[in-house]
C-alpha cells in the first residue's frame, strides 16, 4: 500500500518540552492515532520516504507560517524569554532579599560579636582593674603591716630600752645605796670597832700598867726578899765562922793544956 497526501498516516506521539531554571519540566500529552500495522509500507517502494518528505514540507511551511504570523519572535521563545525574565527578576528579588537577610544577618553578626567582644574586653579590663586593685591593696596592706611591725618593734625595742636604762638606774642606784649602807655600816662598824678597841687598849693598857706594878712588885719583893735572904745568909755565914771561929779558939788551949 501507498500512502497519499491526503490519507491519515500514523503519526507517532510528540512530546513537547518546556524547560526553565524556575520551573518543573511540564510534558505536554499528544494524542496518538492507532492505525493498523500495514504490510505493504516499505522503503524501496516509496512510502517511508515520501512520509518523510511530506513532514519536512509540512514543518518548513508551518515554521514559515509562524514566522510570517508571530514574526521573528516565536512563541516558545517568547515563552523562554519571559521565563527568563521572570526567573531573573525573581532571582533579582530573591537575591535582594537575601543580601538584605545576609546583611542584616552579618550586621547582627557583626553587633553580636562586637557586643561580645566588648562585652569580654570590658570584663577582661574589669578583671584586670580587679586584680591590679587587689594586687595593690595585697601590697598596701603588706607595707601596712610591715610597717605595724617595724612601728611595734621600734616601740617595744625603745620601751626595752628605757626598762634596760631604767633597770640599770635602778640597779646602779641600788649598788649605790648598798655601797652607802655598807660604807655607813662599815662606819657605825669601825666606829663601834675603834670604840671597842680603844677600849680594850685602855683595859689593856690598865692591865698592862697593874701587870707591871705587880711584877715590879713582886720584882721587888723577891729582890728584897733576896737580899733579906742574903743578908741572912750572910750574917749566918758570918756567925758560923765567927763561931768556929771562937769554939778553935777555945779548943786549942785545951789541947796545948
Amino acid at each position: 500500500m501507498q500512502s497519499s497526501g491526503g490519507n491519515s498516516d500514523p503519526v507517532r506521539p510528540r512530546l513537547n518540552y518546556v524547560r526553565s531554571r524556575g520551573e518543573a519540566k511540564q510534558v505536554r500529552k499528544v494524542h496518538i492515532r492507532k492505525v493498523a500495522y500495514r504490510v505493504g509500507y516499505s522503503w524501496n517502494k516509496g512510502g517511508r520516504l515520501k512520509e518523510l518528505r511530506i513532514r519536512h514540507l509540512a514543518r518548513k511551511f508551518l515554521k514559515i507560517w509562524i514566522q510570517n504570523t508571530f514574526g521573528r519572535v516565536l512563541p516558545h521563545e517568547a515563552k523562554l524569554h519571559y521565563n527568563r525574565v521572570v526567573l531573573r527578576r525573581t532571582f533579582e528579588g530573591w537575591r535582594d532579599e537575601w543580601w538584605s537577610s545576609r546583611r542584616e544577618w552579618s550586621l547582627n553578626m557583626r553587633a553580636d560579636c562586637h557586643y561580645r567582644y566588648y562585652l569580654c574586653n570590658w570584663t577582661l579590663h574589669s578583671w584586670r582593674m580587679f586584680v591590679c586593685l587587689q594586687r595593690e591593696k595585697k601590697m598596701q596592706q603588706q607595707k601596712a603591716q610591715s610597717f605595724a611591725d617595724k612601728q611595734r618593734m621600734r616601740l617595744v625595742l625603745d620601751r626595752w630600752e628605757v626598762f634596760t636604762e631604767m633597770r640599770r638606774l635602778k640597779s646602779r642606784m641600788l649598788e649605790s645605796a648598798l655601797e652607802q649602807y655598807r660604807l655607813s655600816a662599815m662606819h657605825h662598824l669601825i666606829y663601834f670597832v675603834l670604840k671597842a678597841w680603844l677600849q680594850w687598849k685602855e683595859m689593856h693598857t690598865a692591865a698592862s700598867c697593874q701587870k707591871e706594878k705587880e711584877s715590879r712588885a713582886a720584882f721587888h719583893f723577891i729582890s728584897r726578899l733576896k737580899r733579906r735572904a742574903l743578908h741572912q745568909w750572910i750574917r749566918y755565914v758570918s756567925y758560923r765562922h765567927t763561931k768556929k771561929e771562937t769554939q778553935g779558939h777555945y779548943k786549942i788551949p785545951t789541947q796545948l793544956s
